[in-house]
């Protein structure tokens, strides 16, 4: 062997060891290739429509998940927690491949839910709530069955009501459900009517028994005609209003509408019981807000794209966007704002 072959085979021995080190994981090219390919999928300037790529996508990794089927769900799995702004896309993603392929779907799913786990043990939430989120999305990719949708949320409602339990753990599991239901809403009240009114009933007591004595101590101004409310509060009244326009809104793009011929007639999982961490005195749970918005609907009176009002759920969904963009993107500012340009040209196609 050559000492030029000798040095390079150390060199990479050396990097191995390295990523061992810090428990960066091991991926070879083709890995790499499935995680570049299934990344760029949610592209909106490919020069092809989203839906397009996702047909074609689903063709290539149907060829090769006998041999790389774990890499698929490990990448599908961070995309879920990672890139929020495109949960349709990877939803949908899932659905097209569970149609093919029944048990792919239920590694997937099988995946989500220990992701799930560990993230709430590791106490990062946000991201246990993204996948909360893409969970319910898949019961309109034919992937989930809306009961077993609704015995998840009817768990996360009863993981409210545990006795004896901060309030700021409770208050995050009601707000997980409350952000789901945007997603999953229609299809629940349409095909699974009891659980939803169970769960609509009972958020709506937990919110009557709330304490609130922290919404005077976090509000911004004193004496000021803005609204300055509670944060779960806010939530549920926008989650009421879509719920009154029969969850109609005009923000997520459900990509698998397109593919609803295929996906309708595709086997169906059962999501599996999902049981809250116990708690302990060392855990650190999302604090209480107050709502502040220095800007409603008369501050912009453009026809074309008015400012959502408070309580609509296009405002909840505007703001989640634009604050996940801003934290992904707060070191590169260009970033930020490229990225937020292209979120906006999006939702005027939506809207329009």
């Amino acid at each position: 062997m050559s000492g030029a072959r000798r040095k390079q085979n150390y060199d990479e021995d050396d990097e191995i060891q390295q990523k061992r080190r810090r428990g960066a994981p091991l991926i070879n090219e083709v890995e790499k290739k499935l995680q570049e390919v299934i990344g760029r999928v949610g592209d909106k300037n490919s020069g092809s429509s989203v839906e397009g790529n996702l047909e074609q996508l689903t063709k290539f990794l149907h060829d090769d998940l006998d041999n790389y089927r774990a890499s698929i769900v490990d990448i599908v799995a961070g995309c879920a927690i990672y890139l929020p702004n495109r949960v349709t896309v990877y939803t949908t993603l899932v659905g097209l491949l569970n149609s093919k392929n029944f048990n792919f779907g239920g590694d997937v799913v099988e995946k989500l839910i220990a992701e799930q786990q560990d993230l709430l043990e590791k106490q990062k939430y946000q991201e246990a709530q993204n996948l909360a989120i893409f969970l319910c999305d898949l019961g309109n990719c034919g992937v989930l069955t809306l009961q077993s949708i609704g015995e998840y949320l009817e768990s996360l409602v009863a993981a409210a009501y545990e006795d004896d339990m901060p309030q700021v753990r409770t208050d995050f599991y009601i707000q997980t459900v409350l952000r789901c239901l945007p997603w999953i809403g229609k299809e629940l009240t349409e095909k699974a009517q009891e659980q939803m009114e169970n769960i609509t009933q009972a958020i709506g007591k937990y919110l009557e028994q709330r304490n609130k004595d922290h919404v005077s101590l976090l509000q911004v101004w004193h004496n000021t005609e803005l609204d300055q409310e509670d944060y779960l509060e806010s939530l549920s009244a926008q989650v009421e209003v879509l719920r009154q326009a029969n969850w109609l809104e005009a923000h997520i793009p459900r990509h698998y509408v397109a593919f609803e011929s295929t996906l309708q007639d595709a086997l169906q999982h059962n999501l599996p019981s999902f049981s809250a961490p116990a708690h302990t005195e060392e855990m650190i749970y999302p604090y209480p807000l107050v709502v502040f918005r220095l800007f409603d609907t008369n501050d912009c009176t453009d026809e074309q794209q008015p400012l959502p009002g408070g309580h609509s759920i296009e405002r909840l969904l505007f703001e989640c966007e634009i604050a996940w963009i801003i934290e992904k993107n707060q070191m590169n500012r260009k970033a930020c704002a490229l990225s937020r340009e292209m979120s906006l040209r999006h939702e005027s196609i939506i809207m329009h």
